[in-house]
């Protein structure tokens, strides 16, 4: 890494703050971006306090499935285990998403055909009342053939999760993620009886870029392997290269979908939230950037990100 390159990546960062500053109607909250070992951040009158990544939570999730598998799974389940074949507490689920697999949840491929337990499902029906929205959806495509980018299959996936292994997903998280890396703050609720899985995650900006750090790393933080190797390899693959929306107009240029993970190209993938939280890795310049934000404008967010991880 040479000074000249540096220079530019501070540089970049400091017009990203002056515009962001100059664009209030964005509601940005904090950004912080690193390129390998030099740390920028900037708070937008506010403390750096615990904050809502919103579906950024999937991807904490897709690592506790992965140290899961690998570490602790005892043969429970593998990427291939359809939900017929687990002992699941939902007799119906078990029954409605019969073929579905892991995978397929982790790729938002279940079958279903639009999205699924968002704020208007949860206002409608009620926090304790979600199993049954995704027991009275029609499936519509044969699990695997069909993408709709979802809080369904990360709450299926919650469910499994806890049902497998007694635990729910936050505590295992707490327990082989965030205490090992240093995030002692953080809140993740339940709707009923099961951590949310794909939302709901409060971390503050600092903590959310370590998780960010741990993608560029290949699950590694400060030399200790915290995620397998292996498995952020795949979640960064493309799984998924027909989307169900033209994302062609996307600042960001996403192509594909990995496990949990949005895939612009082999070195870049990012993970946002609906409220303008993103969390982007660009593998080959060794740049992480995050943003918290509370803005109804994710996409001029996002066209501004652009210009410092690119």
């Amino acid at each position: 890494m040479t000074i000249q390159s540096i220079d530019d990546f501070k540089s970049k960062f400091n017009e990203l703050v002056e515009i962001i500053k100059t664009n209030p109607e964005l509601n940005v909250i904090n950004l912080k971006a690193s390129l390998a070992d030099i740390h920028l951040s900037h708070d937008f009158g506010s403390i750096v306090a615990p904050h809502n990544t919103r579906s950024i939570s999937k991807l904490i999730l897709a690592y506790c499935y992965g140290i899961f598998l690998e570490k602790y799974n005892q043969g429970f389940i593998s990427l291939d285990s359809e939900i017929s074949t687990l002992n699941l507490s939902s007799q119906y689920l078990k029954e409605k998403l019969a073929n579905v697999t892991i995978k397929h949840l982790l790729t938002n491929t279940i079958g279903y055909d639009r999205e699924l337990l968002f704020s208007k499902d949860i206002k409608a029906c009620g926090e304790h009342d979600l199993i049954q929205i995704l027991l009275d959806e029609e499936l519509k495509y044969p699990p695997g053939n069909h993408f709709v980018y979802s809080n369904a299959s990360s709450y299926v996936l919650s469910i499994i999760f806890q049902d497998i292994t007694g635990m729910n997903i936050s505590v295992f998280a707490n327990q082989f993620i965030f205490k090992k890396i240093g995030i002692d703050e953080f809140e993740w609720g339940n709707y009923g009886s099961y951590c949310k899985g794909g939302t709901g995650l409060y971390l503050n900006i600092n903590n959310l870029h370590s998780i960010g750090t741990l993608l560029l790393n290949d699950g590694r933080f400060n030399s200790i392997q915290i995620v397998p190797k292996g498995w952020i390899k795949t979640m960064c693959k493309p799984h998924v290269h027909k989307l169900n929306k033209d994302y062609t107009n996307d600042p960001l240029g996403r192509k594909a979908y990995g496990f949990c993970l949005w895939i612009i190209d082999e070195n870049v993938v990012f993970s946002n939230g609906n409220q303008g939280q993103f969390l982007i890795v660009n593998k080959e310049k060794k740049i992480v950037v995050s943003v918290m934000s509370d803005s109804r404008k994710p996409i001029e967010i996002a066209t501004y990100l652009k210009k410092i991880v690119f």
